[in-house]
């Protein structure tokens, strides 16, 4: 009886995933299966203290116990020579990549089960970089055979190209001012800036590109590229997401007596990135460049990303009609239609007793000469008062040079 249940217990999911008679009999005849995985990319997988992590690790993991087979992860010191081992069949599929045109002539791809921005990190001593264009002409460091590396020999041959062998050699490159910008993962470049203290980084720009992380399975391994396929399917999102949050969390949790300096650190380290772009792009030159990134849909949707990791909000003000326009990773007390009333929004997001404080740093900055103003005032979310930053910019004006439109930065925390 024991052997009988055991043995529902072992196909059971193999017939939740709906395999075929060829692709059981494959996994039957696979017991092991190759997989080739970079021991130097953090979060999604590195190698460390005798064993492999990250998010695409922890989703393998998953995988193995669907299938009711074994995953031996083979590395090689350095991402190309990873490559290597597909070209040669010494893998069977590589864990986390992307699709790009010269992987597809020894790859097959399965759907992509993550997707992130692709962002340009500089030297805070740079400004605001519109998009890869801006990087014409300049020295770019980027990582061997990494997508960012094969897009920018591809499209963008007058970018001067420096390839690394991981990417802390690359951001260390950038710190020290060897190359003037690097290209890559935006969650890839907070990640690793923060562990290794590189603190004069931000993100100086974000590009139209986005790495759809995918497995990647040699050519000629049909049936093995179809059963990935199908256990992807069978996790679900919100699995996915809780991989993601493990490794990047997008929320810090409450302080406590006993964690008050962790609880700033992390936040200090989550944010410092992103904020001292922000920060700078308002004193130079936000009034062009965000109303530009944000006239643009797919623009749009990697600034609501960046926002999101980072721990910031945006809103933009119609001084005109006194309305909210865009209103992006804002918390607020009750749902609210796009466009909407200051007064609503104030009375959804601003802690009461700070009304009017916000009225008055409000009215004082419409009608100064400042172009930019930053002032602290308390939100209330889920019951609980928190502080947080706002950081406004005067960014569309009339014939008069009277502000017609406010574009605001909330940092929270």
């Amino acid at each position: 009886m024991k052997k009988i249940i055991l043995l529902i217990c072992i196909i059971s999911p193999l017939f939740a995933l709906n395999l075929s008679k060829e692709e059981k009999a494959y996994l039957k005849e696979h017991p092991i299966i190759k997989v080739g995985a970079d021991s130097n990319y953090p979060p999604f997988e590195y190698y460390e203290n005798g064993q492999f992590k990250g998010i695409a690790i922890d989703l393998l993991k998953r995988i193995e116990k669907k299938l009711h087979v074994r995953f031996e992860f083979i590395t090689s010191p350095s991402w190309s020579g990873v490559t290597k081992l597909a070209r040669e069949k010494k893998v069977d599929f590589l864990s986390c990549l992307t699709k790009t045109t010269q992987r597809s002539r020894y790859l097959d791809f399965s759907e992509p089960y993550l997707s992130f921005p692709m962002a340009i990190a500089a030297n805070t001593s740079t400004g605001y970089i519109d998009g890869l264009e801006d990087l014409r002409g300049k020295n770019v460091s980027v990582i061997q055979e990494y997508a960012e590396s094969d897009i920018l020999e591809e499209k963008y041959k007058d970018i001067y190209i420096s390839q690394n062998k991981s990417l802390r050699s690359a951001l260390e490159s950038v710190s020290s001012g060897k190359t003037f910008a690097y290209v890559g993962n935006l969650a890839q470049v907070i990640y690793i800036s923060q562990k290794y203290g590189l603190s004069n980084l931000f993100i100086s720009g974000i590009t139209n590109y986005k790495f759809n992380y995918s497995f990647g399975v040699t050519k000629g391994n049909d049936l093995l590229l179809s059963i990935l396929s199908k256990a992807l399917k069978s996790i679900h999102k919100d699995e996915i997401e809780s991989l993601v949050c493990k490794w990047l969390p997008l929320h810090v949790k409450e302080k406590s007596e006993t964690n008050n300096s962790l609880y700033y650190l992390l936040v200090l380290f989550l944010c410092i990135i992103i904020i001292v772009f922000l920060y700078k792009s308002f004193q130079k030159n936000l009034k062009q460049k965000l109303h530009k990134i944000l006239s643009q849909n797919e623009q749009i949707n990697s600034l609501k990303q960046c926002l999101i990791l980072s721990n910031l909000g945006f809103i933009r003000i119609d001084l005109t009609k006194k309305l909210i326009l865009q209103v992006h990773n804002i918390p607020l007390n009750q749902v609210l239609n796009e466009p909407v009333l200051i007064d609503d929004f104030k009375l959804a997001f601003i802690d009461s007793n700070d009304i009017n404080k916000f009225d008055e740093s409000f009215n004082s900055f419409i009608t100064c000469k400042e172009i930019d103003r930053k002032f602290k005032l308390k939100i209330v979310q889920n019951n609980t008062t928190k502080p947080v930053t706002f950081l406004m910019h005067k960014s569309k004006f009339d014939h008069f040079n009277n502000p017609l439109q406010i574009d605001c930065v909330i940092i929270f925390g």
